[in-house]
Parts: structure tokens; sequence; C-alpha cells
């Protein structure tokens, strides 16, 4: 189990990286395919996602920190990173 300190220490990082790439201002990124995720733009897959809840209804956790697990859409204004995409210019 990641300690607290940890957890939020990491979030604030995660909204600090998320405002970087879009220069929009992140207090809290909702969980993927969540409705107020989808609401601010959100890409990634509703169902997969359960909703916000996590793959499988959130049943299905890392393995290490033993949070909820989600599939993302590297395309996601929110959660993805298109820079992670080696796309050739042709």
């Amino acid at each position: 189990m990641i300690p607290r300190q940890a957890r939020e220490s990491l979030g604030r990082a995660w909204c600090a990286l998320l405002e970087e790439k879009t220069g929009v201002p992140h207090q809290i990124v909702p969980n993927p395919g969540s409705e107020e995720a989808r609401a601010q733009g959100c890409l990634c897959p509703v169902i997969d996602n359960g909703r916000g809840e996590g793959m499988m209804g959130g049943e299905a956790k890392h393995p290490v920190s033993g949070l909820p697990v989600f599939t993302i859409n590297l395309l996601c204004p929110l959660h993805g990173n298109s820079d992670w995409l080696d796309l050739e210019e042709t």
C-alpha cells in the first residue's frame, strides 16, 4: 500500500504535468471514463473503465499499488499523452 502522503504528492505532480502539457489548470483529474472526465473532454473508454470505477468495476487492481486499473486513450486531453506515440510524418 502506498502511504497517503506519497499518493498526494504523486497526485500533485500529475496535476502539474497535465497543466504543463495542456495549459489548463488542473486541481483534480477525474477517473478515465467517468461522467466528470467526459464533461472535461476525456476520450478514454467508458465501458472498459467501468464508468470511472476502473476495469471490471474496480475489481482489477494494480499488483503493487492496489489501486484500480484504467484503460486510457493516448490522445485523451486529460489522461493521455500523444508524445508517447511514435508517428512518422508522411
